[in-house]
């Protein structure tokens, strides 16, 4: 890198946000992977029964729920499988419901 790159990228540090309590660089690593086997006849939180990877304890088993420990970009997949042929749910952030999904499988 030349000279004015390097000042120009100097210059840049002062208007970037501090993100010391929660960036990548400085945050631990927060993972989870688990999984439910067994049907479920309510509404309300999955309480996973098959948890294989928890890294930083953010996924509360007892609860269900996820907690945000640090500033960041999470992604969620799942997979869902079922034998009724209607499902639906939610993803639920700080109560409120931000993504909702619904199938109906009409093949009979």
């Amino acid at each position: 890198m030349s000279k004015s790159h390097w000042k120009v990228l100097e210059s840049l540090q002062d208007t970037l946000p501090d993100f010391s309590k929660g960036s990548y660089r400085f945050a631990p690593m927060v993972a989870f992977f688990a999984s439910h086997t067994y049907g479920m006849n309510t509404p309300g939180p999955i309480r996973f029964n098959n948890l294989d990877v928890n890294y930083g304890s953010s996924y509360v088993p007892s609860n269900g729920k996820f907690r945000v420990p640090y500033l960041g970009v999470y992604v969620f997949e799942y997979t869902i499988e079922s034998r009724s042929p209607r499902l639906s749910g939610y993803l639920v952030v700080d109560g409120i419901d931000k993504l909702a999904f619904q199938s109906e499988n009409l093949i009979k």
